[in-house]
Parts: structure tokens; C-alpha cells; sequence
């Protein structure tokens, strides 16, 4: 703190417990924005790293790949097609299935790898970069109603929260009700 730098690496800003609490991914935000990035000596010609697994979509990366001036690089564990890398006039050719480190890691290795992470794999491994990519539902994926028939089946459903306080997770009660083949989302607190 409080020496300057010409080149800043942030390795793993957010850690992944904290990566569906906004306050801390904000506060790494934040942080970034203003105590590292005033650290460049040269902010014109400095250069700043950010290496990180994406965790969220407003985590980090997320938050500077919004603006301009950042360049993405992805490197997935097991490269999911062909695929050519170009950075500061060098090319890497990667064919399918390819790994980033193939002398480290065995086929029962990443076979045992795969078995003790998954779901997570995509995340910490393949950077969502595989064919398991999430899939981001927003709210055009929903037609909203306007009346429920009266004999509609109701089911509650509860999540319970089982800690309190900052980074754990919420209690969820919904409402639903059950008209021919369509669940409709009557509440939910």
C-alpha cells in the first residue's frame, strides 16, 4: 500500500465462498477501482492483470469487461474445440481436448477430477468455456397472467436459510399454482 507499480497482478480477487454475496463483490469492486487502479505509476502505459476463475457475472472480470480498454483471455483445462490465441502478435493453436498442462495431469487424474468437482468443473476448470455452459435465465423467459383459475392446485414451497448474517443464504417461500401444464408463480417472500 502506497507504493506505486508498472505492472499490477490481482490474483483471485473474490473468493468463492463469496461469490453469490454482492456486498463482497462489490466492496472487491470498489476496491479495485479505486485503491489498485491508483497504484499504476504510469496509468497510460501501466498494465494490470486480473487472474481469476469467473465466479459470478458481476464478479471482477465482469465488472471491467463492461468498459473499454481490457483485453479477455480464456484458458480453459481442457480446450472444448480448436481454437487459435492471439496476444501481443503470438499465436497458440489448441485442437479439442487439448490440455493447458499435458505432462501434469493423467487421464484417470482428470477422470478423478472431474468425478469430485462436478458440478463445478465448468466453473473452476473450463471458465464456463465447455459444453456445459450455464445458462442464464432472465426475465423474458417468463409470460406474465393476469387471473388463476379457483380450483388451481396451490403448492408452497420453502427454502430455509439455515444462518444468519452476511454471506449466507436467504429464506425463500414461494407460492405456486398448477394450470394444465404451466406453474405460475402466485408469491413469494
Amino acid at each position: 500500500i502506497g507504493r506505486g507499480a508498472t505492472v499490477i497482478i490481482f490474483d483471485d480477487p473474490l473468493d468463492m465462498d463469496d461469490a453469490g454475496n454482492p456486498e463482497k463483490r462489490d466492496k472487491v469492486n470498489e476496491r479495485f477501482d479505486t485503491a489498485i487502479m491508483s497504484r499504476l505509476n504510469d496509468p497510460k502505459n501501466g498494465r494490470v492483470v486480473i487472474n481469476a476463475h469467473r465466479l459470478h457475472e458481476s464478479d471482477l472480470s465482469g465488472h471491467v469487461l463492461g468498459g473499454d480498454g481490457w483485453d479477455h483471455i480464456v484458458l480453459p483445462f481442457e480446450a472444448p474445440g480448436d481454437r487459435v490465441y492471439k496476444f501481443a502478435g503470438r499465436e497458440w493453436h489448441r485442437k479439442k481436448g487439448d490440455l493447458l498442462r499435458p505432462d501434469a495431469f493423467s487421464s484417470a487424474e482428470i477422470a478423478r477430477i472431474k468425478s469430485i468437482i462436478n458440478p463445478d468443473y465448468e466453473a473452476l476448470y473450463q471458465q464456463f468455456e465447455g459444453d456445459g455452459d450455464s445458462i442464464r435465465i432472465t426475465r423474458d423467459h417468463f409470460e406474465s397472467f393476469t387471473a388463476v383459475p379457483r380450483n388451481a392446485g396451490i403448492l408452497i414451497s420453502v427454502d430455509p436459510g439455515h444462518r444468519a448474517g452476511p454471506g449466507h443464504s436467504f429464506t425463500v417461500m414461494q407460492a405456486w399454482a398448477r394450470v394444465d401444464e404451466d406453474l405460475l408463480l402466485l408469491d413469494q417472500w
